[in-house]
């Protein structure tokens, strides 16, 4: 069955704990719909479909948006995909499992033997949260067989997520050798601040490693235990042995990032000791310069508890800071989950895991800091490239130059170096080219 209508229609899928909202075969199209779900809500698994129009209410199980479960024996495909106009109500879910978020992703999480799905030039636009949801992106496709994602368009979302849960955001592929690729954020608003190129959502699992100690005393190790971070996961735990104000700390080991002088800091994280009262500090630390200021102080229970401090950069703008921590007296620190921002926070926390490939942000926030990033800028000169419109052949108007074509789902067309391109095999449409550090619209008819 193929080409289906769904409208007005009201969805009451919550009186057991696996019932869905609302799934539909190709080229269906779901309109004017009421889903009140205990599973997932927008079930999204063939090619075609157009949603619009939804409002959702979740329960305490699966995810808003479900964009794949493992596809079908064989592989299947759920390619051109737009879904506009999402109004969710509330979200429930009572704790973070592989099938929560407001956009998920879990691939075969059942090990169903040939099963695979591909995803490609997907539009999810103006979606918006009436609430505070526990928990936004859950794109994270299990790795026993491959689920391809390229061309995730997402425009005009005005999302909001309760901050300093055990929920985590998490955009991550299970194959290093096929990225996810694609991703364009157009004015996503999060917590009411546009995500771009520099203060896109990251997290940082203690539980990814890398952190060592800088000790002066015999006894002092990081290690990561089991069963002692939020939740029962994993934690960092770092002893500490009457510091009295020494250098003694536990470190982010080769992980630099980049700093401005006058920029805004935050560093978050979970944390408790063995005894109540004891000391801990955050801290940042330019590598070179050995320059350093404390970013938090607070004083530990033996509960985990939610700390965060946001100051601004009074040391010089450099590309050699480190993140620290610092107790002093004596006790077992336990650290979960720090979060660090706003900007290029993914290139230090990076899971091992994360295999996602040049996310684009529009509108771009200057100026972009990591090359891992295409920035995408809003305005340029419109005589940059001409004739626009276009039919054939587009001119560069400063000569030879190197050049990306991209569409609008962020999928790469064409790219070259020369004075001009043909672009006469592109369907009608709106692209955009990337030519030296310009960004620019243009419309080929």
């Amino acid at each position: 069955m193929v080409n289906n209508t769904v409208s007005y229609t009201k969805v009451i899928g919550g009186w057991v704990y696996n019932m869905d909202g609302i799934a539909a075969y190709a080229g269906s199209n779901v309109s004017h719909c009421f889903i009140w779900a205990n599973d997932d809500a927008i079930k999204v698994y063939r090619d075609s479909i157009t949603w619009s129009d939804i409002v959702v209410w979740s329960l305490n199980n699966g995810g808003t948006i479900q964009m794949s479960w493992g596809g079908a024996n064989g592989g299947v495909t759920a390619n051109n995909v737009t879904i506009s106009r999402v109004d969710v109500l509330r979200a429930e879910w009572d704790a973070p499992r592989f099938s929560t978020g407001l956009l998920n992703c879990i691939g075969n999480h059942y090990d169903s033997a040939g099963w695979s799905h591909s995803l490609s030039n997907w539009l999810i636009q103006d979606l918006v949260t009436e609430n505070p949801v526990p928990q936004v992106f859950n794109i994270t496709p299990d790795d026993f067989s491959h689920v391809h994602i390229d061309g995730l368009y997402m425009k005009n979302w005005n999302v909001k997520m309760t901050m300093g849960t055990s929920f985590t955001n998490q955009i991550k592929g299970e194959d290093p050798n096929h990225y996810l690729s694609g991703f364009t954020f157009d004015n996503v608003k999060f917590n009411n601040t546009v995500l771009s190129n520099i203060n896109f959502i990251t997290s940082g699992e203690m539980e990814t490693g890398g952190w060592v100690a800088a000790p002066k005393t015999t006894d002092q190790v990081v290690s990561f235990v089991s069963g002692q971070g939020t939740g029962g996961t994993t934690a960092l735990r770092s002893v500490v042995t009457n510091m009295n104000g020494s250098t003694d700390y536990a470190i982010k080991a080769n992980d630099l990032f980049h700093l401005d002088h006058g920029q805004q800091i935050t560093i978050s994280f979970w944390a408790k000791a063995t005894a109540a009262g004891k000391r801990l500090v955050s801290w940042i630390q330019e590598n070179d310069a050995t320059t350093w200021m404390n970013v938090g102080d607070v004083n530990l229970t033996t509960n985990y508890q939610f700390y965060t401090a946001t100051t601004n950069v009074t040391s010089n703008t450099s590309s050699n800071y480190q993140v620290k921590f610092r107790g002093y007296a004596t006790a077992w620190i336990y650290l979960d989950k720090v979060q660090i921002g706003p900007p290029d926070w993914r290139t230090i926390m990076l899971p091992d895991t994360q295999y996602l490939n040049t996310p684009t942000f529009l509108p771009n926030t200057p100026p972009a800091r990591m090359g891992i990033v295409t920035a995408v800028e809003e305005e340029v000169p419109v005589n940059t490239v001409y004739p626009n419109p276009v039919n054939d052949i587009l001119y560069f108007k400063d000569g030879d130059a190197g050049y990306k074509i991209y569409g609008v789902h962020g999928d790469q067309h064409n790219f070259g170096y020369g004075s001009q391109v043909n672009v006469s095999h592109l369907a009608p449409g709106l692209y955009i080219i990337v030519v030296g550090k310009e960004r620019i619209k243009f419309v080929k008819q």
